[in-house]
């Protein structure tokens, strides 16, 4: 599925079109890290013009990014995850790094798991101000994993921020487990030897993550330049070679199957 994560209000027909033509019929509605003057409603009118169906809702915790979210709005983004049976996702808070508690998690999610049928999974994600090096973060996610264990709630790895170089990826996701449902990513190295140090780290975590056998999806957010993304034949060759990057990464760690989907839509567009 591909991210709204990036889009600009401007530019929100140009992601549309260019995640159609690579074949990516799934959207990530992420209206936490949304421009300003992006409105989740925008975002899910150019989903159903695009025939788009809402693969995830990422909800705002705190107003910070694209002002503040109307009550009404938030039901909109709510009802529209209901809707599809897609996860609902909260983003783990900044200035919890290092003191994880059970109530910073339920804080999160309780109120949402009052409201939303079992179909619709509130998920946690975990973004990359967390991910740093040493013993004391995997601690941190081994409580986490066992505080969404013991109320039901998923977990997503959010890695399109700057990365800690001394994290350990493989480890990290070793500890998340079975409750890692989705894995959002901005690149991966182009090369063997590539010199990109998040590139390879998100490699690194994705890898294992896929042999898991339980993420659920992967998110693609690749960086979206406000000039750039006037261009879109350049977005949909980024998109393109990303989307064929994963799909390459699970044909050759797990089944064939898990994107059947994505690979049956490109053979259409290439007819």
């Amino acid at each position: 599925m591909v991210s709204t994560r990036s889009a600009h209000p401007g530019r929100l027909t140009t992601l549309f079109q260019s995640a159609y033509d690579a074949g990516l019929v799934l959207v990530e509605v992420d209206a936490d890290r949304r421009f300003i003057g992006l409105q989740p409603r925008q975002i899910l009118h150019h989903a159903r013009s695009f025939r788009a169906d809402v693969a995830s809702v990422w909800l705002p915790v705190r107003s910070r990014f694209g002002g503040p979210l109307s009550e009404r709005d938030r039901q909109v983004l709510i009802d529209s995850a209901v809707d599809a049976a897609a996860p609902l996702v909260v983003r783990l808070p900044r200035n919890e790094i290092g003191r994880l508690t059970r109530t910073t998690v339920t804080n999160l999610t309780d109120s949402l798991q009052q409201i939303v049928p079992p179909t619709t999974r509130v998920t946690v994600a975990v973004p990359t101000a967390w991910l740093v090096g040493g013993r004391p973060h995997l601690v941190q996610l081994t409580a986490l994993r066992r505080i969404c264990e013991e109320w039901d709630i998923d977990i997503a790895l959010d890695l399109t921020g700057p990365i800690d170089p001394q994290w350990e990826a493989e480890a990290a996701v070793l500890r998340i487990g079975s409750r890692l449902r989705i894995v959002r990513i901005a690149a991966l190295p182009v090369t063997a030897n590539s010199t990109d140090s998040q590139a390879r780290l998100t490699d690194r975590a994705l890898i294992p993550a896929l042999e898991s056998g339980s993420l659920a999806s992967v998110s693609l957010s690749p960086p979206i330049r406000p000039l750039l993304s006037a261009r879109e034949s350049v977005l949909v060759k980024t998109i393109t070679a990303l989307a064929d990057a994963v799909v390459a990464r699970s044909r050759r760690v797990i089944s064939p199957t898990l994107f059947d989907e994505y690979s049956e839509q490109r053979a259409k567009r290439e007819v």
